[in-house]
């Protein structure tokens, strides 16, 4: 998971990471409005803890800027402003949560434990090792890093994320990516494949697309490179299913 908190207090900025690594979450720290868009943009983020109160910036813009990109990531409102029109004003503006300065850590870290369960359903957001698919804002991370694919690459992405493990015909992918029910003539699906590799493999060992020959493309995230399927001629291949299906 990866965090983003907007906190102009060294100090409790400090405090808040700390206890976010204890849910298991790495956490980008800003101070000021205009540098969390920026990271924003740049990343893509489970949650975000928001301090409305800032000496650079405005927290409810910041706010009312996340939801007018129609981003869906929980939000939760950590501020010393605790009157009642301030909380309304907060929750209306789209924040899932408001929590008074001082706050307890534990009560923080249940409600952020809540707004993950309720909030984010697990399919916004598949990833497997070092791969991360962000369907909410179509961002791929090799590594912690933005990978730029093209549109075709990414539904292709998601497809293969989607069905780890299992071979996908070349048919299918069509469906899927052309939304086209016909049969390739062309080697259009293996330029695209080829492509995609070139953006989420980083070597020979880190290989994550195989081939199976005659029938389509799998999915394997865990492989180490050396269990290839490539060669697996047509008749061969249905008898890898039952080790290449979980």
């Amino acid at each position: 998971m990866k965090f983003l908190i907007l906190e102009d207090d060294l100090e409790i900025s400090r405090i808040i990471s700390h206890a976010m690594r204890d849910l298991g979450a790495e956490c980008d720290v800003e101070s000021s409005a205009s540098q969390a868009i920026c990271k924003l943009k740049a990343n893509c983020y489970d949650l975000i803890i928001l301090d409305v109160s800032l000496q650079e910036g405005d927290g409810i813009s910041f706010l009312k800027t996340v939801r007018l990109q129609e981003s869906q990531i929980p939000i939760i409102i950590v501020s010393g402003q605790n009157s009642i029109e301030d909380r309304i004003n907060g929750l209306g503006m789209g924040a899932d949560d408001y929590l008074s300065k001082p706050f307890s850590i534990l009560e923080l870290q249940m409600r952020i434990r809540g707004l993950l369960r309720h909030t984010i359903p697990p399919q916004h957001i598949l990833e497997f090792k070092n791969l991360k698919l962000c369907r909410i804002k179509r961002d791929v991370y090799v590594n912690g890093v933005r990978a730029h694919l093209q549109f075709l690459e990414y539904k292709l992405l998601d497809l293969f994320m989607s069905h780890p493990h299992k071979i996908i015909n070349k048919n299918t992918i069509m469906r899927a990516v052309w939304a086209m029910d016909i049969t390739p003539k062309t080697n259009v699906i293996d330029v695209l494949v080829c492509r995609l590799r070139s953006k989420i493999e980083n070597s020979e060992g880190d290989r994550k697309l195989f081939t199976v020959r005659g029938v389509g493309y799998v999915f394997r995230p865990d492989s180490d490179g050396s269990n290839d399927v490539s060669n697996l001629r047509p008749q061969e291949s249905q008898h890898a299913l039952s080790s290449l299906w979980p």
